[in-house]
């Protein structure tokens, strides 16, 4: 991501105190919430879509996901299928894209019609006086492949100083505003309590924290009864109660979903009727193809069990039993390829190669010696020459 490259030496200052909040976050496993996955659902075209930062699902257009780029692309938003084709470019006519994060949905001002969030919250080197969410009436596709709107521009500052944010929740109960940081130890949560109108700058409302730094994407049910919140490693889930403001529902202890960490995943959405949800990354360079992943929800733990993506390697890491801070790495490949190992930190920047070589079909063991590296959060990459799989691993020495 051009903007993450710049901001560089800001992440690397916070580096070592972030990784150290994620090994010891508290979050609880997974009950009673039938997802899994990933599954491929498709591939983003090789052009176009290089820095997807931001989908949210369509209530109008049926099986339409909206998604856009960060920095460094104009001020278009594109509406994919659920199998990642490119169905058509919403330009937004009276804006720029100086470093959009996140896209949310939810009603807006017109009874019964259904609106597109655009956070205009990216500010690597927290030097923006003001940030923006471009509100845009959502358009019905019906087979146009080029869409030109305008947006309301709605203008807000922190009553704290300016912050980097990647995630954006819209209140479909309340139309209130919620905006999450991104590079503090516990990533704060500004709202901004509607109506919401252009052409005044409104201050934000710091309404809590949480236990969890790096937060870089979220989503909210169409029904607004459930939240996803992600980082570069896990997905975290809440379920609201009632009516309850959305500061007090994420008080509580997240659930962590099924994830696999992408090579930069920024992006996160519930499906149109949350019967599971959607993941897309960041390209990582001009091979890398950007896949989007689904996490359905079954009806049943058997039906979920019965349910693998053969087509993906599967691997597992474990503590070994003997030496503290090596660790078991076993994965299996369904044909001989070349693979490449690779260790990353939190920010998944690679920090180095473990491995590479050819492997026949079948389940491969090795040894992943971490003994000398600090206490947190590692990301272990595995890669084929065709597919991509990846699996969190925290050292505590």
């Amino acid at each position: 991501m051009k903007a993450e490259v710049k901001g560089m030496k800001v992440q690397l200052r916070y580096l070592v105190l972030v990784i150290l909040m994620m090994a010891t976050s508290k979050v609880a496993s997974a009950q009673n919430l039938n997802f899994k996955g990933p599954f491929d659902a498709g591939k983003l075209p090789l052009t176009g879509l290089d820095e997807t930062s931001g989908v949210v699902a369509s209530q109008q257009n049926v099986n339409v996901l909206w998604t856009h780029n960060d920095s460094g692309d104009g001020p278009f938003v594109y509406g994919i299928s659920i199998q990642a084709e490119v169905l058509c470019t919403l330009k937004i006519e009276n804006v720029t894209n100086r470093d959009w994060e996140d896209i949310a949905y939810g009603p807006g001002p017109k009874a019964g019609a259904n609106y597109l969030y655009v956070s205009e919250t990216g500010d690597n080197e927290a030097k923006a006086p003001s940030v923006f969410v471009y509100r845009v009436e959502e358009p019905l596709i019906g087979g146009r492949e080029n869409i030109t709107v305008k947006a309301d521009k709605l203008e807000f500052v922190y009553p704290d100083g300016p912050r980097d944010a990647e995630a954006l929740i819209v209140d479909p109960l309340t139309l209130d505003i919620y905006i999450i940081t991104k590079r503090e130890r516990k990533s704060r949560i500004y709202m901004a309590k509607a109506p919401h109108s252009e052409g005044m700058k409104r201050t934000l409302v710091f309404v809590g924290e949480l236990s969890i730094p790096l937060i870089t994407a979220s989503d909210i049910s169409a029904k607004g009864d459930e939240i996803l919140l992600k980082d570069y490693a896990y997905v975290y889930y809440w379920k609201r109660n009632e009516t309850e403001p959305l500061s007090t529902t994420l008080k509580r202890t997240p659930t962590k979903l099924p994830y696999m960490p992408e090579p930069q995943g920024e992006a996160i959405c519930f499906s149109a009727k949350a019967d599971g949800y959607f993941t897309l990354s960041e390209r990582e360079d001009t091979s890398f193809v950007t896949h989007l992943y689904t996490y359905p929800k079954f009806k049943s733990r058997k039906e979920l069990n019965q349910i693998q993506d053969v087509g993906r390697p599967s691997i597992s890491i474990t503590p070994s039993r003997d030496t503290p801070g090596i660790f078991d790495l076993r994965y299996s490949i369904p044909a001989i390829s070349r693979i490449r190992i690779s260790l990353h930190n939190a920010f998944m920047y690679k920090i180095e190669d473990i491995e590479k070589d050819t492997r026949e079909a079948g389940v491969q063991e090795r040894e992943i010696d971490l003994i000398d590296k600090p206490d947190g959060l590692y990301i272990v990459i595995l890669r084929t020459d065709e597919s991509y799989t990846a699996i969190p691993v925290e050292v505590k020495h």
